[in-house]
């Protein structure tokens, strides 16, 4: 109880109650600003007006004031970072599917649909006209060609070969 009285006379409008939060302060007054109740670790001193509440602790000599955090405050600014999150996210959402709409719109005008008929998506009567070869370029191709069918006749002649040495030997 001395702790008491020495908190209440050096913080000035300090009222000790075992209600705290009962009735509000006059207005316009400091008086009976806070009130304080007893714990086991020292005292709450709620702040009538702001609503602040704090853990009073100390010797007789040196007494010091440490808010109590508010979880209701630390939840509403959660929620308002995840508010924030959101609304940026949604805003992202919107600029990709405007930008999938373009390319969507884009790719229709510039490719012709496949099965669909109409004037717009009809072949062109032009024939294409391919592209001329040099004749070195044939040349190359050719070469190309015959190789290629070499190294497949002696791979399925492998295959060949293999097979029969298999079945001879079960």
């Amino acid at each position: 109880m001395l702790a008491a009285t020495v908190a209440a006379c050096l913080v000035p409008g300090v009222a000790l109650s075992d209600d705290v939060g009962r009735g509000a302060p006059p207005d316009g007054d400091d008086a009976q600003r806070y009130t304080m109740s007893e714990t086991s670790d020292g005292f709450l001193r709620l702040d009538r007006k702001t609503g602040a509440v704090s853990l009073c602790k100390g010797s007789e000599d040196r007494w010091s004031c440490v808010p109590v955090p508010d979880a209701q405050v630390a939840l509403d600014a959660d929620i308002y970072a995840l508010e924030q999150e959101n609304e940026r996210l949604i805003a992202r959402v919107s600029e990709l599917e405007a930008r999938l709409r373009d390319i969507a719109s884009s790719a229709e005008t510039e490719l012709p649909r496949s099965g669909e008929g109409g004037a717009e998506n009809a072949p062109s009567t032009k024939p294409r006209k391919e592209p001329e070869l040099t004749e070195s370029e044939k040349r190359q191709i050719d070469k190309f060609v015959d190789f290629s069918e070499h190294a497949m006749r002696r791979f399925f002649g492998f295959m060949k070969t293999m097979r029969e040495e298999y079945e001879k030997g079960l």
